[in-house]
């Protein structure tokens, strides 16, 4: 439902704005986020005039909203465009299908001037370009909750950004659009020809020792529970670790799951997240080797690697530093 909301809002927003877009202006100095009101603030001294009705409410209703979000508080942990902070989380797609009719219906006013008519013309693309954001920070929030869900929409989302930013590039700046999907075009190239099958559970059991595979728990290595992929707010993660863990240079983190039953002719995908260069990985033992450290990777699993087992076991050696550093979660897939 979400993804179709989009692309009937991209479509609406085409027909709407593009017999303008050769006039349209695009200096604006605000930082983005986390509404497109805060990239290009409505005044009538900018709008050069007085508000039109709809463009009033349009104003009216997006300040309610924004007094009702927390502040955005810097997180010096966060080095990237994501995960999304709480006061990006505060707008959802909603509230800019919502609200977009009113842009709508002042743009359609006979009264503009050249100059108010590229104002507005350029705020339905900053709108429109943060509603493709709203959708992809809840849906990677989803995801890291372990929402399988979310998946799909996330998929979605990045991909109508990708096709919005071709098509208008040239008429919108740089920012926290281009960031996002910068970071996530890498892991997204690696579905193309795949479709989302599950979400690996956000919290792993880490240890200082390598662990075995026995299921005996006497044998077990005791471990602490500890999230693959950090909130905005849990960031440094490796803060957060219990005292048994915290002087630990090396981590090994472990996941069991399912292995995946996929019809006859395809195969199933684990698609790993970017993870620290230093990271070891095995799978049931046997040890994996990414061909391009650092960025994310899809591993077929192959009958040769997964075997009969009904349950597979995922383990990843990294820096204790880098405990909860990856964006995205693993993600399971299946494909040709």
């Amino acid at each position: 439902m979400r993804s179709l909301t989009c692309r009937c809002f991209l479509a609406l927003l085409g027909c709407a704005v593009l017999p303008y877009l050769n006039s349209c202006a695009t200096s604006h100095g605000e930082r983005p986020l986390p509404v497109a009101q805060l990239l290009y603030p409505v005044s009538a001294e900018r709008f050069g005039g007085e508000l039109p009705t709809h463009l009033a409410e349009y104003v009216q209703s997006w300040q309610g909203w924004i007094d009702e979000a927390p502040n955005h508080d810097s997180n010096p942990a966060v080095k990237n465009a994501l995960p999304p902070s709480p006061s990006q989380l505060a707008f959802d797609v909603q509230r800019y299908t919502g609200t977009f009719p009113s842009l709508l219906f002042a743009m359609a006013s006979p009264n503009l001037n050249a100059s108010q008519r590229d104002f507005l013309q350029t705020l339905s693309l900053l709108h429109q370009q943060q509603a493709f954001l709203a959708g992809i920070y809840q849906a990677l929030d989803d995801l890291q909750h372990s929402r399988r869900e979310a998946l799909p929409v996330l998929l979605e989302h990045t991909r109508l950004l990708q096709e919005f930013q071709k098509r208008f590039q040239r008429k919108l700046p740089r920012g926290t659009a281009a960031a996002v999907l910068n970071e996530l075009s890498t892991w997204l190239a690696l579905w193309e020809g795949l479709d989302p099958l599950d979400v690996l559970p956000s919290l792993w059991q880490a240890t200082r020792e390598k662990p075995t595979l026995e299921i005996d728990a006497d044998k077990a290595t005791p471990s602490v529970a500890v999230r693959f992929t950090a909130l905005y707010s849990e960031r440094p993660a490796n803060s957060l670790l219990p005292d048994e863990l915290r002087d630990a240079k090396h981590l090994w983190l472990r996941q069991d799951f399912t292995t995946p039953v996929v019809a006859e002719g395809r195969l199933a995908y684990l698609i790993l997240p970017s993870l620290p260069n230093q990271a070891i990985i095995l799978l049931s033992n046997q040890p994996l080797k990414n061909p391009h450290p650092g960025r994310p990777w899809a591993i077929p699993l192959t009958p040769e690697l997964v075997g009969d087992a009904k349950t597979q076991t995922i383990l990843i050696g990294l820096p204790a530093s880098k405990v909860g550093s990856p964006i995205l979660p693993v993600c399971l897939a299946a494909g040709e």
